[in-house]
């Protein structure tokens, strides 16, 4: 990952999330253009600082299975229930099959996620809001 920056304020703020300067300029302003880089080795010896994490992204906690992902994915462009099915080319049943192994591994791995919420749509609402803000358990799950 590379960043030019000018303001020295910058360049001790990107330095201390895990950033090194590879080379300073001078420009014809007077201001000092700065490059700085972070490769995955300098990610690996502090792998807590800020933009470190960009090369070890979380865990996901659910692993969804592909068919899950699917429903998920489909729902999140939009469609309903009935329209995953027409376009997965399966019955409405397996979707909602589907829903419910989605709902039983949230609960195992976050019992309280959804504990507070009573109805099904205001569930389904709190998971997806979940799911927009925790990308990792949107990847691809292989294991």
């Amino acid at each position: 990952m590379w960043i030019e920056v000018c303001p020295p304020q910058h360049v001790v703020e990107l330095e201390s999330h895990g950033m090194h300067i590879e080379r300073q300029m001078k420009l014809p302003t007077g201001e000092t253009s700065t490059l700085l880089c972070l490769t995955r080795d300098r990610a690996l010896e502090n792998p807590y600082a800020r933009r470190c994490g960009l090369f070890f992204p979380p865990a996901p906690r659910f692993h969804f299975a592909r068919g899950e992902q699917t429903v998920l994915e489909l729902t999140f462009q939009g469609l309903a229930d009935d329209e995953i099915a027409a376009r997965v080319h399966v019955s409405m049943d397996a979707v909602k099959k589907r829903w419910r192994s989605i709902y039983a591994k949230v609960a195992n791995a976050d019992p309280g996620l959804l504990a507070a919420v009573d109805s099904g749509v205001a569930q389904r609402r709190e998971l997806l809001n979940y799911l927009e803000l925790h990308l990792e358990e949107r990847r691809p799950y292989a294991g």
